[in-house]
């Protein structure tokens, strides 16, 4: 009994509202389907959402009884819209650094260039406009027409400085609150940017946060999306937790008021209405105060102690027998021997910190089997990291949580100041990372759009592809470095050829994320998380195959990201929206599976149907 009154101390539990109280936010109203990569949302207060969809480019307005009218449909890629006086639109464009002022019908009247990268968040005043800049770690504050009035925020954990914030909004006090996400907390600022307070940290328990998506101010309530939480979390404008609604998805697109990774969120102007985006699933759920269907009320006020569910990442290696796959919810890497149909796990490392050997994020892993090593890119922490396995190649290897040893990091921000700052504008933050025989490292830089080489005594050699490469996500790389490949999510897999990395667009037309190269250079291999698809390029004799489609049965996938190669010559997929590992021959044959029952039955038992397949109880 005493750890659970502990918790009931520390948190105290969620209160029903009083008879003369307003009814909380958070019963379920109804679901907007097909709504590939929702991002953006804004409301009125007749229930109509305006809905983006973020690789599309396209904007829609959806009625309360669900028809949808399409009102642009070329707006690059949209991350956030906000309803202005008259009807007006404002949205932030990623793919431009604009912010587009659009008329009721999506029609764009003015854009507005934005200096920085990676444009999130939006929020708007009848004065001022408020854009988060993700990639440059800051706010931008406009005038009502979008000309610049000034900045706050830099790269850092300390009050005032931000990591990679994903959302803005202000309170009619003029308060504005800043959605910190890599530092998995709220900020709140003054009218002029001057910090005032904080709240929440990272955790599972109310109050706390993995990661927060979007945010929202109707009155004295501060709406947060938790997204590493699957929830929407209500707070005061001081910070202190008022309500949450929202619980974890647990079966395969389990919606009506589950909610699985929401990226963003949207109130209409009274607060009667709340609309949560979820592009894990391609949908947006809409949350009323009266009406609707109530959450279960024993669930919602339960006290238990929480703890982030482990789902795989979007990173892994492989090399030799074992296979290290990246879990954000735990800021972890999880080392399996991969030698059978199904990976055991024997270790791990990392961990949530700043201090060497811990990690906030995982950007990238690379395991050199021959000298037991891998490389960790932790591009919020901005620094690579090595640790080697002694022993782990012995006959029989069992769980050793002791197994990874921290050898050194390098921290990028002083390897920019001391050598890179005259290539690069930017200190790098590395989402892939590869290496060649010679021992030379290939460093995918998210926030330059380059590759950076780093010689074996990690000295700064060169950067491919500034100027050619828009969105990269991953890289592999020829064993004797004299061609590298790189996704691009702005629709191209380009090769890097020879000592001047001449480029070549070997592929186009689709939304690549991981690379895989097979050992004779026969085959590049990618996947498609748009098209739940995964592609084959023969080099040799340039034929192109694709195969799968969404879903949970063989030959489908959900949003695949990682893919490699294993010691077998056999593919291995990060199916990750269904939460699996799939293993398959280089034609596309399935032959093994890993991951939670529910979405690996049907690959299991293939003579389950779709319903079947995705069951779990009353079995």
């Amino acid at each position: 009994m005493i750890l659970p009154l502990l918790f009931l101390v520390c948190f105290g539990p969620l209160q029903e509202p009083e008879p003369t109280q307003r009814e909380p936010l958070g019963r379920h109203l109804r679901q907007l389907e097909n709504l590939p990569q929702a991002s953006g949302l804004a409301m009125d207060d007749e229930g109509r959402v305006w809905a983006l969809e973020r690789n599309s480019g396209r904007l829609w307005r959806i009625e309360p009884e669900g028809q949808r009218t399409l009102l642009n449909g070329e707006l690059g890629r949209p991350t956030d819209v906000e309803r202005g006086a008259n009807g007006e639109l404002f949205v932030t464009d990623a793919e431009s650094s604009c912010v587009l002022r659009l008329d009721a019908a999506g029609k764009i009247l003015a854009r507005k260039a934005v200096t920085g990268s990676q444009l999130s968040g939006l929020a708007w005043t009848p004065e001022r406009i408020y854009v988060t800049l993700a990639s440059s770690h800051r706010v931008q504050v406009l005038d009502a027409d979008g000309e610049p009035l000034f900045s706050f925020g830099s790269h850092g954990s300390d009050p005032g400085q931000m990591i990679a914030p994903s959302d803005v909004a202000v309170a009619q006090n003029g308060t504005i609150f800043v959605a910190d996400s890599g530092n998995s907390r709220v900020q709140a600022f003054d009218k002029q940017g001057k910090f005032l307070h904080e709240f929440g940290d990272w955790g599972p328990f109310p109050g706390l946060f993995f990661q927060p998506s979007g945010i929202e101010v109707r009155g004295e309530e501060v709406y947060v999306a938790d997204f590493g939480n699957h929830r929407v979390q209500v707070f005061d404008l001081k910070g202190n937790l008022v309500d949450r609604f929202g619980l974890h998805a647990i079966r395969p697109r389990e919606g009506k008021g589950y909610i699985h990774y929401p990226t963003s969120l949207s109130l209409s102007p009274s607060g009667e209405f709340a609309a949560v985006a979820e592009p894990w699933v391609d949908r947006v759920q809409v949350f009323c105060r009266t009406g609707g269907v109530a959450e279960d009320a024993v669930r919602r006020q339960a006290m238990q102690l929480a703890k982030p569910s482990a789902h795989y990442g979007m990173d892994f290696a492989c090399d030799g027998k074992f296979l290290f796959i990246s879990e954000p919810e735990s800021h972890s890497v999880v080392v399996f021997e991969n030698s059978g149909d199904d990976p055991r796990r024997i270790s791990r490392l990392g961990g949530l910190g700043r201090k060497t050997g811990l990690l906030t994020g995982v950007g990238g892993l690379h395991y050199d089997a021959s000298k037991h090593e891998l490389w960790v890119a932790d591009p919020i922490l901005r620094r690579i990291s090595l640790y080697r396995m002694p022993g782990i190649e012995q006959a029989e290897v069992g769980f050793d949580a002791l197994l990874p040893r921290f050898v050194k990091s390098v921290d990028l921000a002083k390897l920019h100041e001391l050598e890179l700052k005259r290539w690069l504008p930017t200190v790098p933050e590395v989402i892939a990372i590869e290496k060649d025989a010679a021992g030379r490292l290939y460093l995918l830089d998210a926030a330059n759009a380059c590759v950076i080489v780093l010689a074996p005594e990690l000295e700064s050699i060169e950067s491919i592809g500034r100027g050619t490469l828009q969105r990269p996500t991953s890289l592999a790389v020829a064993a004797d470095g004299q061609t590298l490949y790189v996704a691009d999510a702005g629709g191209h897999v380009w090769a890097f050829h020879g000592a001047k990395r001449q480029p070549e667009s070997i592929a186009q037309g689709f939304t690549p994320h991981g690379l895989a190269l097979d050992e004779e250079r026969q085959f590049l291999f990618a996947t498609d998380p748009v098209q739940h698809r995964i592609w084959r390029f023969g080099l040799a004799d340039k034929e192109t195959i694709s195969w799968g489609g969404p879903g949970l049965a063989r030959n489908q996938f959900y949003k695949p990201r990682g893919i490699t190669l294993d010691h077998r010559g056999q593919l291995v997929v990060l199916d990750h929206g269904n939460h699996r590992l799939v293993r398959m021959t280089v034609d596309g044959d399935y032959l093994a599976t890993a991951g939670p029952r529910l979405y690996t039955r049907l690959l299991r038992y293939p003579h389950l149907t779709d319903k079947e397949g995705a069951q779990e109880e009353g079995e």
